[in-house]
């Protein structure tokens, strides 16, 4: 009988441990894999995050003592004392409308200075708006309400035309339909009013801190944090994890090993029958080592495969309930080759010595056994 048809006879006879083996691998895989994108993806969402901003300062009000910032309170920025050094102030009203029938995000901005503050994240496909009722509808919300370029959309009961759509970003606004500020705080009886306020100061030099200072004194009853301040903490908060991560993945990657060692060692006392007779009709020592791996290796592969792909599911349904970070996870094929690696270690490692102890078998006392 030739090795290749011993190896599958193997397999399936012998279906519950092929499978306990199959799902050891396939755990392992997943578990690891799975953890290793989400910690990666949410590092480099903080590293783009952070040369995006450049120098922000976020402004929102404090609903213990005051409901809404105004207009008026922009003009309140304008005068502090290191104004020059502030580029762009813009504001934003934000609500919950329906859309087409949705409860949709919906954010009032003056579009000039909204541009220009995400003028390295924005890229529309299509016209910069202009009118006081065109739309620009973030790449998520586009696909959710099939909108595109030149389509109308109704907000409110109020008819708006989607002058653009943005490319994805990977932030919050994808999520997001912009429209005129004056335009939706007339439609939401919102005159003046704001919920937020966000200031760019874009300059290598620029005296954050002071700046922040000397608005918190010109607006006591509103907010004022700085952005790189919370992306500070969303990065320590991601070091963390991927550093719980990595001990995580170390354990699961011991213990697995372990148990496809227990179960090899099973395997291999179950067939030391089996073992003898084939070295009894000349099959050699390698042979019988080459045979053990060939059937391990073989499971590692399967468990790695599906292992994998559970990870890119499980990733991307954990990274997709995330509120603080705007991330997915997807598949790729270098990922998966690793990831074939990745089983292939921990099969060999876990069958070199139950592999070593099945060759060594003598035929003739087994036989007589």
């Amino acid at each position: 009988m030739k090795l290749e048809n011993i190896i599958i006879r193997n397999l399936t006879v012998r279906k519950f441990k092929t499978f306990l083996s199959v799902i050891c691998i396939l755990i392992a895989v997943t578990s690891v894999f799975s953890v290793y994108k989400i910690s990666t993806k949410l590092e480099s969402e903080v590293s783009r995050s952070f040369d995006e901003i450049g120098a922000n300062l976020v402004i929102t009000p404090d609903y213990k003592n005051k409901e809404v910032l105004t207009a008026d309170d922009i003009i309140k920025i304008n005068s502090i004392k290191n104004k020059e050094n502030v580029a762009v102030i813009a504001p934003k009203l934000i609500k919950s409308l329906d859309v087409n029938g949705n409860i949709t995000p919906v954010v009032g901005v003056d579009f000039p200075y909204e541009l220009q503050l995400n003028k390295k994240l924005w890229k529309l496909r299509g016209q910069k708006p202009s009118a006081i009722n065109d739309v620009v509808a973030g790449a998520a919300i586009a696909e959710k309400l099939n909108l595109t370029t030149g389509d109308t959309v109704n907000i409110q009961g109020k008819r708006f035309d989607i002058k653009a759509v943005l490319e994805p970003t990977g932030a919050a606004d994808d999520r997001m339909l912009f429209v005129n500020l004056l335009t939706l705080q007339q439609l939401t009886g919102s005159k003046y009013q704001l919920n937020l306020i966000e200031v760019a100061a874009y300059c290598f030099t620029c005296p954050l801190p002071q700046i922040a200072s000397q608005i918190q004194n010109k607006l006591p009853f509103a907010s004022v944090f700085k952005v790189s301040d919370a992306l500070k903490t969303r990065k320590a908060t991601v070091e963390k994890f991927s550093l719980y991560s990595k001990v995580i993945e170390g354990f699961i990657i011991v213990t697995v090993s372990f148990l496809l060692f227990l179960i090899n060692i099973s395997l291999v006392n179950e067939r030391m029958k089996e073992f003898g007779i084939l070295r009894a009709l000349g099959y050699r020592k390698i042979q019988i080592i080459e045979m053990l791996l060939s059937e391990n290796i073989i499971k590692g592969l399967a468990g790695a495969v599906i292992g994998y792909l559970l990870a890119v599911y499980t990733a991307k349904l954990w990274l997709s309930n995330l509120q603080i970070f705007s991330v997915t996870a997807s598949f790729n094929i270098s990922e998966l080759l690793i990831a074939c690696v990745f089983s292939y270690l921990i099969v060999v490692v876990s069958s070199v010595i139950p592999a070593f102890k099945a060759a060594r078998v003598d035929p003739l006392v087994v036989i007589n056994e």
